[in-house]
């Protein structure tokens, strides 16, 4: 996995497992992670990775809805 990637699921991993307060922490943890990515000179080959990653995330979710029938029932998650 990429550090990107990598980055990617860990920081939705732990928004699911943080409480309130801990969500609120993780913002403004998130907040130092944005403004360390905005300095870095790495910043377009991130950016790169994530829109790599979202287009991905879109091709599969297009097609799970292409191959569900209306009598399914299913969530992609």
């Amino acid at each position: 996995m990429t550090t990107a990637a990598s980055l990617v699921f860990h920081m939705g991993r732990a928004e699911k497992l943080l409480s309130r307060r801990g969500v609120e922490h993780y913002f403004i943890g998130m907040t130092d992670v944005l403004e360390a990515l905005a300095k870095s000179p790495r910043l377009p080959r991130y950016l790169a990775e994530l829109q790599r990653l979202i287009e991905t995330e879109h091709q599969y979710r297009q097609r799970f809805y292409e191959e569900m029938s209306a009598s399914q029932k299913a969530e992609f998650i």
